[in-house]
């Protein structure tokens, strides 16, 4: 039988923990999820990164964010490096540094990403594509 798949027009209901204890309910696309012979449901890789920026998206900027989260966050948002140096107030090669991981940002950055990402989840993000 094999692996199935997921027709590209179908929305698949699922529910995910967040760090915080809280569970959300997503509706992921279709065509980032299939089936094993026995009927449990897989990511793609896509489906993947997709919940990753949900769970990004979802939790609160930590206080000292690591590389992972400051990536993985603008990615999120749909941000090149360069924007997100710009939404922030920052250099291109502050935003470049943190994500490499060969500095921390400080306080003020950190309020300033708190802020955008608080910002955005508000308004509201469209993260299927």
């Amino acid at each position: 039988m094999g692996i199935s798949k997921i027709k590209q027009n179908d929305w698949v209901p699922y529910t995910m923990s967040l760090p915080d204890g809280c569970t959300l309910f997503v509706r992921i696309p279709g065509h980032y999820v299939e089936y094993d012979r026995g009927g449990e449901m897989m990511f793609t890789p896509q489906g993947a990164r997709f919940l990753d920026n949900i769970r990004a998206m979802a939790i609160h900027t930590p206080d000292t964010p690591s590389p992972a989260y400051i990536k993985q966050v603008r990615e999120a948002m749909k941000l090149t490096q360069a924007d997100l140096a710009k939404k922030l107030d920052y250099s291109l090669i502050s935003v470049k540094k943190w994500e490499a991981g060969d500095a921390r940002p400080g306080k003020k950055a950190v309020d300033r990403l708190r802020k955008l990402v608080d910002t955005v989840t508000k308004r509201g993000l469209v993260l299927a594509s």
